[in-house]
Parts: C-alpha cells; structure tokens; sequence
C-alpha cells in the first residue's frame, strides 16, 4: 500500500488508499507527460496482469533534458505534488487525489481535522541507460525480479537489479 513513505511526515492527516486500475492508469499518464518534460527517458515497468488494485505508482527516469537532475522541488512543481521526500537519487510525492466516480475520496482537510487522501507517487531517477533498462525489467509485472533470484540461485547464479552473475559463495 502506499504512504508508506509519508506516514513520519504526515501522520493519521493523510490517508493513501488502493488505486482502483483506472485512477492508476489516469495517475500514470499525467505523472509520464510532466516527467517527459524534465527528462529524456521516462517509464513505468509493465504491471501485473489483472491486478486489481495499486498502493503506489513506480516511475523511472533517465537523462535529464536540462543535462542537470531537476531539484525535489523543481519535480514536485511538475508533478503538482503537495510533499516529497529525497533519498538519493529516489523522491516520494504525495499527490491529492482526485475525486472520480470510480473513487469517491475525501480531497480537502476539513477545519475540524478530517484527513486528506493522496496518491503516492515513487521516481527513482538512474545514471544510466543500462542501469535504466534493467531497473525498468526487474520490476516487471511486480515479481519477476524475486522469481528470477529465487529460480537462478541453485544453480549457483546470482540475478540482482545490476545483472546476471555467477555467485562467488
């Protein structure tokens, strides 16, 4: 689930709830159109077919348009998020959800105290197109990169976000 990121900062005033598929795919979208202003290559690795719900939405990125990475900031402006956290090369945002008839969410604290709902949204930002191309694969379809590991180490191998490698154990 989502807001994991978010729960020091924000505490019980926010609330990141499960993405029906269509808030998702309406999220992924804009996020991908903002970001492509910032950098050459941007994605999001393939989901899991039939998932039914999503707690966060992963994005990478590559290759700055500007030759330099954008500030937190500069970032959080473009994707109007409410909150980011840096760590690294990766930044969480916090987006106000929108209300749709697909997701009634509450989108605005109320005086008395009421929480707000978001969206969370990761972007780990890469130093390279390989590096890029096998982050975007290993999350592929959510577990590809745990099943691979797991099917690669009897045989003494040893399958990571970095590559394929024989094991030296």
């Amino acid at each position: 689930m989502g807001g994991h990121a978010f729960r020091t900062l924000l505490g019980a005033k926010a609330v990141f709830p499960r993405m029906a598929p269509d808030v998702y795919r309406k999220l992924r979208a804009s996020c991908i159109e903002a970001l492509h202003h910032q950098f050459n290559f941007v994605g999001v690795p393939p989901e899991d077919p039939g998932k039914l719900d999503f707690g966060d939405l992963d994005i990478m990125a590559f290759d700055p348009i500007a030759h330099e990475i954008p500030s937190s900031e500069e970032l959080r402006v473009a994707l109007g998020a409410e909150h980011v956290i840096t760590n690294g090369q990766s930044r969480n945002f916090a987006l106000i959800a929108e209300r749709s008839s697909s997701s009634p969410r509450v989108t605005e604290t109320a005086d008395y105290g009421e929480p707000r709902t978001y969206h969370q949204v990761d972007l780990t930002i890469l130093k390279t197109r390989p590096l890029w191309d096998s982050l975007i694969f290993h999350h592929s379809y959510g577990d590809l990169g745990l099943i691979l590991t797991l099917l690669c180490k009897p045989y003494g191998l040893a399958y990571s976000q970095g590559g394929l490698k024989v094991r030296d154990d």
